[in-house]
């Protein structure tokens, strides 16, 4: 054995057999607790001379709060689309997702908080094999509808041979569907392979006797914009994105640098701003931004809880005017979040946001919905919500023109969600879902989709 590690050995060994002997005589007399203390003094400073530093300082570990859960998703659905025989079809399909929140809360001095957000994730979904088959489906409509010159014209324009005209149509299309029917998918690249990776990475401080607070980092503005007391969290409420945050607000890419300044002058009003890099990424972070500015008003009403938030945003993704030609804008929008308690244990929500229309694909996106407890029926902790929304497509968007141009009737999505949590104990619960999509994606020529899901969740403290 190297003659160091035979150190760093007989080092543990000693302060291990003297941790042992401390706490198993400190309490027969004060003179055994001065002479332990005595003998751990002597160990420490043998540690400092044989291993050449000082120990580190002891960490308050019972100051740390780690909190975390589990997530499986199955979804199936018998609307899953595809081309077949120059017509569309339908047929069954059936996925699993998972995924691992764990939070990991060190706090530094008084108002004072760092924190590290990790997440795992394994399966793409129902939702990746709908959208792989209205993307075949469309782009085989559209061979469909031309002659063999057509075809080689096209071709050309995307650089493939005529065989591979199929798959480079729909990797140049990439529709998806606009509401979405798991927003905990997260399985990482084509197979949806698991992988771990931080998500979020902050300091957190308040001050002036919490008038302010400052978070700055790796940091997910999603959790403090546009938020939602019932219809913001994919592992407890809603599973679709577009009941997550509305459709309209262009976030950044990923969870990049950014911060989050809270400005609370009053209990029933808060200024929220939130800035960060657009692309989420760390090369060339001042290369495009995003900001919003939020306006939450909190009032009770006959005792029963509201918010109202007002928002406005910015986004430098350099974004392309279809109107004036420019590939370097602004891309804007501005939106309202409300959630307001009724008596009876049920809460409701509404949201709408509009965004800059020479740019956008969806220009208008509204969802309401309610949630109601289970108390009324002797189930306090469960919880029945419902929701429904419209992704209102912009008609003058080259996009969609251009699927026009090809045959391809396009329409505004509309996405219902009914899920029923149903509290196993503290820590589980099941959450049955259906979900109806009609014009998936955008597109009419395809039928309405039914989604038939459940959903566990395990929350550990």
């Amino acid at each position: 054995m190297h003659k160091q590690r035979k150190k760093k050995f007989l080092i543990a060994c000693l302060l291990a057999i003297g941790l042992a002997l401390g706490y198993s005589f400190g309490g027969a007399s004060s003179a055994n607790a001065a002479t332990n203390e005595e003998l751990e003094a002597r160990l420490k400073e043998l540690e400092a001379v044989v291993l050449g530093h000082k120990r580190h300082p002891d960490h308050p570990l019972t100051e740390i709060n780690i909190t975390g859960g589990l997530t499986g998703v199955i979804q199936g659905s018998g609307d899953t689309p595809y081309w077949n025989d120059n017509d569309w079809d339908y047929e069954g399909k059936t996925y699993a997702t998972g995924s691992m929140d764990l939070v990991i809360e060190f706090p530094i001095a008084n108002n004072h908080l760092a924190t590290v957000f990790l997440e795992a994730g394994a399966g793409d979904g129902v939702q990746a094999a709908i959208e792989e088959g209205i993307n075949s489906g469309v782009s085989n409509s559209v061979i469909s509808g031309l002659d063999s010159a057509g075809q080689s014209a096209l071709a050309d324009e995307l650089g493939v041979s005529v065989d591979e005209l199929p798959d480079a149509i729909a990797e140049e299309l990439g529709l998806g569907l606009l509401h979405g029917t798991n927003d905990d998918a997260i399985g990482f690249g084509e197979s949806g392979e698991s992988d771990v990776h931080i998500l979020e990475a902050w300091f957190e401080g308040s001050y002036f006797d919490e008038l302010l607070t400052v978070t700055v980092g790796k940091i997910d503005l999603t959790n403090y914009l546009e938020a939602n007391e019932v219809a913001n969290d994919e592992t407890a409420q809603f599973m679709s994105s577009g009941f997550i945050n509305n459709l309209t607000v262009d976030f950044p890419d990923d969870n990049g640098l950014g911060v989050r300044v809270t400005l609370a002058p009053a209990d029933i009003v808060e200024i929220n701003l939130g800035v960060a890099d657009a692309g989420g990424e760390w090369d060339n972070i001042f290369d495009g931004g995003f900001g919003m500015l939020e306006v939450n008003l909190m009032p009770q009403i006959a005792g029963l809880q509201g918010h109202y938030r007002l928002y406005g945003w910015l986004s430098d993704k350099d974004h392309e005017d279809f109107e004036t030609g420019d590939k370097e804008d602004y891309g804007s929008g501005y939106g309202i979040s409300a959630d307001q308690e009724l008596p009876g244990g049920i809460t409701v929500f509404g949201r709408i946001g509009a965004a800059d229309d020479s740019i956008y694909a969806v220009e208008t996106a509204w969802s309401a919905g309610a949630q109601v407890s289970g108390e009324a029926w002797g189930r306090p902790d469960d919880v029945i919500g419902i929701a429904y929304g419209e992704a209102i497509i912009n008609n003058e968007h080259p996009g969609w023109q251009g699927l026009e141009d090809f045959g391809i009737d396009v329409d505004d999505e509309q996405e219902l969600e009914l899920y029923y949590s149903i509290a196993v104990n503290d820590n589980i619960s099941i959450s049955p879902d259906v979900q109806f999509i009609s014009n998936p994606a955008g597109i009419a020529n395809v039928d309405d989709i039914w989604v038939f899901g459940t959903r566990a969740q395990i929350n550990f403290f």
